[in-house]
C-alpha cells in the first residue's frame, strides 16, 4: 500500500495491518522518496523503480506467491499504484485505487492491454471530490476494454475512506479473495 502525498508510510500501514493480517495478507508499506516541507513523503520520479525493487526484495525474502501480489493506495499512492498495476501486469494480480487523481492519459499509456487482462481492479473515490466524473469515465474505459475494474463510489463523501475504515478495508480485500 503507498500513503498518499504528504502521509508517511507509518500511517497507511497501521490503517491496513489489522484487515490484511486477519485476511493472511503480508503487508508491505513504503514510504515515498521526497520530503514534504512541513509534512510527510511523496512520491518522485524514482519511485516506480524503488517500488519494484521492494517488491523484488520481498519475493526473495517470503515465500510469496507470485499470482497474488496486489499494490495499491490512497491519493497520490494509488495513482503511482494505478500506473504500476497496469504498466507492469505481469508482477501484480491486482489494484487497489482509493481517492486516486487518475486522467485520461492513463488509458493512453496503457500499450497492451491482454498484458493486464488477469487483473481484479478495486477503485473508491468519494462522489464529493471534484474529479469524481473524471475518475468513473476512465476506469469505466477500462472497463469496457475487459478488464475486471470494480468502481465503488463513496457518496457524500470527499477525499477520505468512508467510516467505518475498517469494515470499507475489509471489503476491499474481500474483492480479492
Amino acid at each position: 500500500m503507498l500513503h498518499g502525498h504528504g502521509d508517511v508510510a507509518t500511517a497507511i500501514h497501521d490503517l491496513w495491518k489489522p484487515v490484511t493480517d486477519s485476511l493472511g495478507f503480508i503487508l508491505l508499506s513504503l514510504q515515498g522518496e521526497k520530503r514534504v516541507e512541513g509534512a510527510g513523503w511523496s512520491w518522485g520520479s524514482a519511485s516506480e523503480e524503488f517500488v519494484k525493487l521492494a517488491v523484488d526484495e520481498v519475493k526473495q525474502k517470503i515465500n510469496v506467491d507470485g499470482n497474488r501480489i496486489y499494490i495499491g493506495g490512497f491519493s497520490s499512492g494509488g495513482r503511482l499504484a494505478s500506473i504500476m498495476g497496469l504498466k507492469y501486469g505481469h508482477v501484480f494480480s491486482g489494484l487497489v485505487a482509493l481517492g486516486a487523481p487518475v486522467d485520461k492519459g492513463l488509458l493512453n499509456s496503457i500499450r497492451n492491454f491482454e498484458n493486464v487482462k488477469h487483473l481484479k481492479i478495486y477503485v473508491g473515490h468519494g462522489t464529493k471530490e471534484n474529479n469524481f466524473e473524471e475518475i468513473e469515465f476512465v476506469w469505466k474505459e477500462l472497463n469496457k476494454t475487459g478488464l475486471n475494474v470494480h468502481i465503488q463510489p463513496w457518496p457524500d463523501i470527499g477525499h477520505q475512506i468512508p467510516e467505518p475504515k475498517k469494515l470499507e478495508l475489509i471489503k476491499i480485500v474481500s474483492f480479492f479473495l
